[in-house]
């Protein structure tokens, strides 16, 4: 029998389900469920035979086409993203029932979108006009048709969650006579299960296991992120993305028109989509291990020192300023602590470089990242929102620039001021038409426009006003230098000289206006430099 059924269910409103609350826990728990609805769920869903081994890894020797017994089998997974090909419809439309029930049960509020499509063997799979592009074809037809769920919102007298919105079920234990039992909804309830907590906990610490032998332990716990005891607590959303993840699949897609390369065609794209994993997951432990090896270094700035001694510790362990929300694939948020978002973000971009160098469709890959600083309080979807409004930035300025690179960007949104970075930068980061920012950064010198600066760039000049000795003591003048430089070029001049301030901090030594004036032409060279002086921890370098 050559008639199959290829099936795609992509889990939607994943944004919204895990960010939604400004409780770790809660957004934690979220995360954990997207993750077994994607792989623990669907096993357990699927008809007997199929390729998922107990560990709920794939078995690649198992083929559909090969195996008379085998009902279905997973192409791949991966961003709440799955890919089955049944032996027939019915069987693929009783999993997703029986998922679906799943859901409604273990998961109020999560959403999927299913599409089948018809899968005869003798035709194309790949190809423009193949059973795959007809498949997502019909995937968005369903989500831009599909009727959204309406929750009850109440009969009689109902208790409101302290979440969502919606009527409590539950009420959570008290943690203390000052401390009233909150009510929470179905959907708040499931995510803080104790089970579920603990295995999510068990898989971070699996992932990320050298910080754990390093005597480190993690929370979840914004206030455990930022700041220490009696300070104002400040937190960074990080979110980092790969660039052009989609045209990459698109184009092996594309590269399979015909249908006796069917088979190969889903080698490929299991392939792919388990080597993007691989290398998301590898950037992740590298970047943590990396962190941890900076904090045990002789080589620790004194502010990095004091910084570390003011960490909260539980049960002979330090709690580390991390913790991963979203990580598998190409797409990675984390938070830490305010002044670490800027070094782990630019030190996750490099190990993801590392780790995706060699794809096996396209080559060498690289991310954009964006960073939001925020107060520990601040509304958490709304800082996600704007760090990936940040990476999303730095990607249309590759795409503008023509570049192949990596990239950040950055905002400190201290204040309950509101709008798009966009808005927020042309009335509070510009003089006149002229930007007084230089965001994003390429990770790399000579990647973006203007080719004199870079990450490099800025990590050098704000280290030299952190920390040498003409500008260490001279905070204050150099945190004045940052309104200077909105009166231009020649009122820096001034500035220095009533002060009898040094040259600024080398920035391009064929520039030397830049360090008399702090502008080339248009171009502000200094004040990210200058606004991140609070908020950014710079790490010891990697040997």
């Amino acid at each position: 029998m050559t008639d199959y059924t290829l099936t795609v269910i992509d889990v939607t409103g994943i944004q919204t389900y895990i960010f939604g609350s400004n409780r770790l826990a809660e957004n934690v728990g979220a995360s954990q469920l997207v993750q077994q609805a994607t792989t623990t769920w669907v096993r357990d869903c699927l008809p007997t035979a199929h390729n998922l081994k107990p560990d709920g890894s794939i078995d690649p020797d198992l083929k559909i086409e090969d195996r008379p017994e085998l009902n279905a089998e997973v192409i791949l997974r991966g961003g709440g993203n799955l890919l089955i090909l049944f032996r027939s419809y019915p069987l693929a439309k009783e999993m997703v029932g029986k998922l679906t029930r799943r859901l409604l049960e273990q998961a109020p509020g999560l959403e999927i979108a299913v599409a089948h499509e018809p899968c005869d063997w003798t035709q194309p799979l790949g190809g423009a006009e193949g059973t795959h592009t007809r498949l997502y074809r019909r995937l968005n037809q369903a989500k831009q048709q599909r009727q959204r769920s309406a929750p009850l919102l109440g009969l009689g007298v109902t208790l409101e969650c302290r979440s969502t919105g919606l009527p409590a079920v539950a009420l959570l234990p008290s943690t203390g006579a000052d401390d009233p039992r909150l009510p929470v909804s179905a959907e708040i309830w499931a995510k803080l299960d104790g089970a579920l907590q603990k295995v999510a906990d068990e898989r971070l610490t699996g992932m990320l296991s050298s910080a754990t032998a390093a005597g480190y332990r993690f929370r979840r716990d914004f206030d455990a992120l930022g700041g220490t005891d009696g300070e104002m607590s400040y937190i960074a959303v990080v979110h980092a993305d790969g660039n052009g993840m989609g045209k990459r699949f698109k184009a092996l897609i594309h590269a399979y028109p015909k249908a006796e390369q069917n088979r190969d065609c889903l080698d490929a794209l299991r392939g792919l989509s388990e080597a993007v994993d691989a290398a998301g997951k590898g950037a992740l432990a590298a970047t943590v291990q990396r962190m941890t090896q900076a904090f045990r270094s002789s080589a620790a700035s004194r502010e990095l020192q004091a910084f570390l001694a003011g960490l909260k510790r539980e049960a002979e362990a330090t709690i580390i300023p991390f913790r991963p929300i979203v990580y598998g694939g190409d797409d990675v948020t984390f938070v830490t602590d305010g002044r670490l978002g800027l070094a782990l973000a630019q030190i996750y971009l490099e190990e993801w470089e590392r780790a995706a160098a060699a794809l096996p469709v396209g080559g060498a890959a690289y991310a954009c990242a964006g960073v939001a600083i925020v107060k520990s309080h601040y509304p958490f979807v709304r800082a996600y929102e704007l760090a990936e409004q940040l990476c999303a930035g730095a990607k249309k300025k590759l795409r503008k620039d023509h570049r192949e690179a990596s990239a950040l960007d950055w905002h400190f949104a201290l204040t309950g001021i509101g709008g798009t970075v966009e808005q927020i930068r042309k009335r509070e980061y510009a003089v006149g038409n002229d930007p007084l920012h230089l965001r994003p950064v390429s990770l790399r010198p000579s990647n973006m426009t203007p080719q004199w600066y870079n990450w490099t760039a800025f990590d050098r000049v704000t280290r030299a006003f952190q920390s040498d000795e003409a500008w260490r003591d001279r905070r204050n003048k150099v945190k004045q230098l940052r309104e200077v430089l909105r009166e231009g070029g020649t009122a820096v001049e001034q500035f220095r000289r009533n002060f009898n301030l040094p040259e600024l901090p080398e920035l391009d030594q064929t520039r030397q206006h830049l360090q008399e004036q702090g502008w080339d032409g248009t171009r502000c060279g200094y004040f990210d430099a200058i606004e991140a002086l609070d908020f950014y921890l710079p790490l010891p370098q990697e040997a």
